[in-house]
């Protein structure tokens, strides 16, 4: 029987001999050499889930010269990747899950079979959120429901998903998440029953802890009974950030603010005067135009139209916090988003250089209670 089983391996060896003097006819084959190949796989390697992990074996040689060829153990499992001994000392894989193994390369000239083993981890790649539905920028009514949802990427095919959503209000809800081959979505639904100004938040993790999310501010919800539950004024100045001013970005400097915003008796849209002036850009913008106020808790918000320098049709937002309503802050806060209408609702400028705006310098803000 162990003859047998030798000249079962002579004659798989003597196959793979002529399959490779067939795929190189011009090949001269020492068989009288007497060192065998040095084998060298290279590494360790690093890659990451969904791209190509290139291993490369060139820095094995014959010290006889002689021709060396190559084979490869990619998954740890004792089997070689190719049917067919190769020149090429490189190969490469994709995997589509982390990973920590054993490589192997296997050399030969034919004569002396010889192998060295490395290892490759592949490190996870976290989940990448790609849209995210359309959400309300104008208030909605206290017990509406709120149906959202989102598209994300994962070159983890192999990765499992949560989805949390985060609605603002002091809830968190586990999502509907639908999965294929590495891209998926997920939805969910949530009725506000308190009015205020939301920040709403939805995050993606894969299995292994890998995360992202997308972050809308704001979700504002009024309580149709009451809409004149209060009003806003504020004047001062802030420092306007870096990046605030979008046509020239590494702009900073000192920006003037003076509004106020308030419900008359019997009418359906607020009145009140807004001015803002950048003077290191040029910026002047006054409105006198209001679509909607809403005061909640420490928070205020009021939407309109305006113009700057005297022209154009120019969106805006005003976000206000008064300090002496909250104690997640002992400053005063300010935000201002302006959009050009007639340019595709392009953002001119924001200074949202943190959730809540940029803190006041100078002056106060006063949401006036009813």
């Amino acid at each position: 029987m162990k003859e047998l089983k030798i000249r079962y391996k002579l004659l798989v060896i003597n196959a793979a001999f002529l399959t490779m003097l067939s795929m190189f006819p011009g090949l001269l084959i020492n068989v009288s050499a007497t060192l065998p190949p040095v084998a060298n796989a290279g590494g360790p390697y690093v890659g990451y889930e969904g791209s190509n992990v290139i291993f490369d074996a060139s820095g094995s040689y014959h010290p006889e010269g002689d021709a060396i060829f190559y084979n490869w153990d990619i998954d740890d499992d004792g089997e070689l990747e190719y049917r067919e001994w190769e020149d090429d000392p490189t190969f490469s894989k994709i995997w589509h899950d982390d990973y920590f193994g054993e490589v192997s390369v296997n050399v030969t000239d034919f004569q002396f079979w010889v192998d060295d083993t490395t290892t490759v981890t592949v490190y996870n790649v976290p989940p990448t959120i790609t849209s995210v539905s359309e959400l309300p920028i104008d208030p909605i009514p206290i017990g509406s429901e709120l149906e959202v949802g989102c598209e994300f990427y994962d070159p983890g095919m192999f990765d499992d998903h949560e989805a949390i959503f985060d609605w603002g209000d002091g809830t968190e809800t586990i999502g509907t998440v639908t999965e294929n081959d590495g891209s998926g979505s997920a939805s969910d639904i949530h009725e506000y029953n308190t009015a205020g100004v939301y920040t709403f938040k939805i995050t993606i993790f894969d299995k292994d802890d890998g995360e992202d999310t997308e972050i809308y501010q704001y979700i504002v919800v009024y309580d149709q009974s009451d809409p004149t539950s209060g009003f806003v004024t504020g004047g001062g100045w802030i420092d306007s950030p870096e990046g605030a001013y979008k046509p020239v970005e590494n702009i900073t400097g000192k920006a003037n603010f003076g509004f106020v915003s308030k419900y008359k008796k019997g009418q359906s849209k607020p009145s009140g005067n807004t001015e803002f002036q950048f003077h290191m850009a040029n910026l002047n913008f006054h409105s006198e135009d209001y679509q909607w106020l809403i005061v909640a808790g420490p928070k205020a918000i009021f939407k309109g139209n305006g113009t700057i320098n005297g022209s154009g049709n120019y969106g805006f937002m005003i976000f206000a916090i008064d300090e002496e309503l909250t104690e997640s802050t002992e400053v005063d806060m300010f935000r201002i988003k302006i959009w050009d209408k007639d340019n595709d609702d392009e953002i001119l400028y924001d200074n949202n250089v943190d959730d809540e705006g940029t803190e006041i310098d100078g002056g106060q803000i006063v949401i006036h209670k009813k």
